[in-house]
């Protein structure tokens, strides 16, 4: 039942990834039900011993507003620390040369080409230590939001605190 259960969780958010834009944005909004949903199936499985496929959809059916607006926020934070990169790397990187290139290849190759691999280097540094403090204040905060009953917020705010609170095996993970 595991196996089914993964399949349809997987077939439907490989479905959504086919959808350009919006599916990628459906994909993030849908994450923290789904979650959900495999947690309140494992959770049906050890308590009762019986699988109930059913409880996949748990996230679209009990906390539903929590959810979505832990998505939005999740969806906000990442958003962030894309904005918070490219500043960083027109600031740090001598954006005005940047302007001018369309092609993502080709900028990449410029900032290579000037000397800047370090910059980049340091810039990709600080994007991936705050994308891991995204991923910290999200890592539990579907489960807080389902079982705990906790808004968004707040679960987003224990999530961080119990996943620094637990930081070796964290960082064992």
């Amino acid at each position: 039942m595991w196996i089914l259960a993964l399949l349809i969780v997987f077939g439907i958010q490989l479905a959504l990834s086919r959808i350009h834009v919006i599916g990628s944005l459906a994909s993030l909004l849908l994450g923290p039900l789904f979650a959900v949903g495999l947690l309140a199936f494992a959770h049906d499985m050890a308590s009762s011993g019986k699988a109930d496929i059913g409880k996949l959809f748990a996230g679209f059916k009990d906390k539903l507003g929590a959810l979505l607006i832990l998505a939005l926020l999740y969806i906000a934070m990442i958003l962030a620390v894309f904005v918070v990169g490219g500043i960083l790397m027109f600031v740090m990187l001598g954006g005005t040369e940047l302007l001018h290139v369309t092609d993502p290849g080709q900028a990449f190759q410029t900032l290579l080409a000037d000397g800047d691999a370090l910059g980049f280097l340091l810039v990709m540094l600080v994007m991936f230590a705050l994308f891991m403090l995204v991923a910290t204040a999200y890592w539990y905060a579907p489960a807080l939001v389902f079982f705990a009953n906790q808004g968004a917020a707040a679960a987003m705010r224990h999530s961080f605190t119990a996943s620094w609170q637990n930081w070796l095996p964290l960082l064992l993970l």
